[in-house]
């Protein structure tokens, strides 16, 4: 399996999410919102949800008729505006200037229009789940953008402090990003009355596959490269927020390194954070996380084991394949 083959099995699905996307919010834009809106979709993501939509699908169901592929379609847009959503809430709350390589709306147009704009799409992805009339999906929808906003609030009590319980660290990776890569595996199984057995293994897939993904990013925040984040490194330690690999870190360390990097974390000193990814290489940080985000990968293929081998299976084992990559190709380089 290859990123072009995937991608050819769910290529006229994409477009019509990206056709759905332009439609519904073109189509509400005003001379007060068009520039806003034509802002987003100029910088749109590569659709990893909206795809794990698709491919959970038809690992169970590959054929559906025009009214039930609709329907996915609708719930797909709708997970991809939320997603959209909060990311420009993100970028409010973490003062960020860049998303995806362009000017976030925060920096362009301000926070006001962030945050309103923000509020906009979730109201637009809800509007899109009545159409689709699952008042199952749209109650799941609504449970994942709360447990969201929980996780980033749990992660805004956290910065600055002085400590942060990985019991609290795996809420958060779970709320902020494992939550609606469940949602994302889990419409079309809600849509077309899956097994539990079914979508018990797809939501464990998901949550695997949703931890291993932020695991990921906080590894490149710390041993990767500003190309590979698509984002300056060393930005969760410069706006307070911990992370796994500095919390292992700091656990390894002299208690007067610990305060001195502690001291820079507060003073958002880089300096500190270049000490503190100095230490992390010394003890092998990078190579425990690198083997946790492996086991995570392999637990989520394993989920899989249930269904029958078919492209989209091998899809999804790709994905999972393609986040753990991110990490061995900067592994090699430290």
């Amino acid at each position: 399996m290859n990123k072009l083959l995937m991608f050819s099995l769910i290529k006229k699905d994409l477009d019509c999410v990206k056709q759905t996307l332009e439609d519904v919010l073109l189509s509400r834009e005003n001379s007060d919102s068009s520039p806003v809106i034509r802002h987003l979709l100029s910088s749109q993501g590569k659709l990893l949800r909206p795809t794990l939509v698709f491919l959970s699908t038809y690992l169970v169901k590959p054929d559906l008729d025009k009214q039930s592929h609709r329907k996915l379609v609708l719930c797909a847009t709708a997970i991809e505006l939320i997603h959209m959503a909060s990311l420009v809430h993100d970028d409010v709350i973490d003062d960020a200037d860049l998303r995806r390589d362009s000017e976030s709306v925060k920096s362009k147009f301000g926070n006001p229009v962030a945050v309103t704009i923000g509020v906009y799409l979730y109201s637009v992805a809800l509007q899109l789940i009545s159409d689709v009339g699952s008042i199952r999906i749209l109650n799941e929808l609504s449970v994942t953008v709360q447990k969201m906003c929980e996780g980033e609030l749990l992660q805004y009590s956290y910065r600055d402090k002085q400590s942060f319980d990985l019991e609290s660290y795996y809420s958060v990776l779970e709320s902020k990003t494992a939550v609606l890569f469940k949602m994302a595996c889990l419409v079309g199984a809600y849509l077309f009355d899956f097994s539990q057995e079914q979508q018990d293994s797809l939501a464990s897939y998901a949550i695997e596959l949703g931890y291993s993904f932020q695991l990921s990013d906080d590894y490149l925040d710390m041993f990767g490269s500003n190309n590979d984040l698509k984002k300056s490194i060393g930005q969760d330690f410069i706006q307070g927020q911990f992370t796994l690999p500095m919390i292992s870190t700091l656990e390894k360390v002299s208690e007067t390194e610990k305060e001195h990097i502690i001291q820079g974390f507060r003073n958002k000193d880089l300096a500190s954070f270049n000490l503190l990814r100095d230490k992390a290489v010394t003890y092998s940080v990078h190579d425990d996380l690198a083997s946790l985000i492996n086991q995570k990968i392999d637990q989520s293929k394993q989920s899989l084991s249930l269904f029958k081998d078919s492209n989209y299976k091998e899809s999804l084992f790709f994905i999972a394949d393609y986040v753990l990559s991110r990490v061995r190709s900067e592994e090699a380089a430290i």
